[in-house]
């Protein structure tokens, strides 16, 4: 209202001097700016209200997409995992499979390798002596694996060529040892077998020829036998000093070959199911002594006391049994006693029971209660034999002179028996 009436340029000092409304006109700037004050008050809380809850929607929405993102990384590593071992497997079983047949066809090549060389025979000077053998026992052996001679045949070590007539084409290789040493490395070449009854010199021979010859295993073998043949011979030579019936069951001794027992007391001695070829049990008391099942071959018996000794079902061929005056309540059934030479001594209940007496010798021989079922042929003797109250039932009499038996007909049983070509005429 002022306006129209003031010069131009004096609004300002007309309104501060002169004019009514000036108060007015502060009152209300005072009041646009206490508006405006209010209003950009009221507009930042606003903004901070909104900014918070934008801010906690983000910090929801980040949340959220974290715990989508750790699961998804979760599942990508589990399938990653999964197909992982999937193809690790996978992997494997064709790398088996892949191993199987290079084995399979090594193994094949080996195979034809190994027939071909086990079935090619090669011939050897063993110091003169000219041997054929097979060189597959040689080069291609599981029990000497790295055997010299294995090295002599394969280019790995010398081996010189003789000259041989029988073979004009073929190569003949020497070998330096000694032919009967030769002969027991090639049955241990190719049975694994050791002959038992060696002597001492050959078993010497033996062993310094298969360490010339780097034959490991039977070197194992032979030192591992001579050290239980020493342990064998201390325990024995112990129980003789001591006077000590022996019993095996609880000692690792199968083979006692050979062993000398001679002069000891063996009453009651437990042999049961034991090698004993060879042994000398000569001057022994073997007083109730279990020999049941043993291999008895060649043994020594002489001038021993067989008093209710269970010798069933035992090898004794070839032994000798002599200067016995009485062998009493004695088992020989199913026992093998060929080639034994029975001579002037008594049998006092004595079982005969499926012995074998093929060869074996009986000259003035008294049988006395004994049983007796067995095959007596004409080379068996029967030599002034007398036989009192035996019984002889399925026993059978081949070719058998009885005019040279004395048996005591009264007591004597010969039910079920069998009498071929035999005189009875006495």
């Amino acid at each position: 209202m002022c306006k129209g009436g003031v010069e131009r340029g004096q609004l300002k000092e007309h309104q501060e001097k002169h004019c009514p409304l000036h108060d007015a006109y502060k009152q209300v700037d005072e009041l646009k700016e206490t508006l405006k004050r209010k209003f950009n008050d009221k507009l930042e809380k606003e903004y901070a209200k909104r900014t918070k809850i934008l801010e906690n929607t983000q910090h929801e929405v980040v949340k959220l997409l974290q715990s989508d993102y750790e699961k998804l990384v979760k599942q990508t590593k589990q399938d990653f995992e999964q197909r992982r071992d999937e193809l690790t497997q996978e992997f494997e079983l064709k790398e088996q499979s892949f191993k199987i047949r290079v084995n399979e066809f090594e193994n094949s090549v080996v195979s034809r390798e190994k027939l071909e060389a086990s079935n090619k025979p090669i011939h050897l000077n063993v110091r003169g002596k000219i041997m054929t053998v097979s060189l597959g026992d040689f080069i291609h052996n599981e029990r000497e694996p790295d055997n010299l001679f294995k090295k002599m045949f394969t280019g790995q070590h010398p081996c010189y060529q003789t000259q041989c007539s029988t073979f004009n084409s073929d190569p003949v290789y020497f070998i330096d040892c000694d032919p009967i040493v030769f002969k027991h490395i090639i049955e241990w070449l190719q049975y694994g077998a050791i002959a038992i009854e060696l002597s001492n010199d050959v078993k010497r021979s033996l062993l310094n020829t298969c360490k010339k010859f780097e034959l490991k295993n039977i070197i194992n073998e032979l030192e591992n036998e001579e050290s239980t043949r020493l342990n064998l011979k201390n325990f024995v030579n112990l129980h003789k000093i001591q006077k000590r019936s022996l019993n095996f069951k609880y000692y690792n001794f199968n083979d006692l070959s050979a062993c000398d027992f001679s002069g000891m007391n063996l009453e009651s001695s437990n042999f049961k199911m034991l090698i004993l070829k060879g042994c000398d049990f000569s001057n022994c008391n073997l007083t109730n002594a279990n020999f049941i099942e043993c291999d008895m071959i060649e043994c020594n018996l002489s001038n021993s006391i067989l008093n209710n000794t269970n010798i069933s079902k035992s090898n004794l061929s070839g032994a000798k049994i002599d200067v016995c005056e009485l062998i009493q309540k004695v088992d020989f059934s199913r026992c093998n006693l060929s080639n034994i030479c029975f001579k002037q001594f008594k049998f006092d209940n004595v079982i005969f029971t499926n012995s074998i007496i093929d060869g074996s010798k009986f000259e003035n021989i008294t049988f006395e209660k004994c049983k007796i079922k067995t095959h007596f042929k004409k080379n068996n003797g029967l030599i002034n034999c007398k036989y009192i109250a035996c019984d002889f039932t399925g026993t059978i009499f081949e070719e058998i002179d009885f005019k040279l038996i004395e048996p005591s007909l009264s007591t004597t049983l010969f039910s079920n028996c069998t009498f071929k070509n035999s005189d009875l005429g006495k």
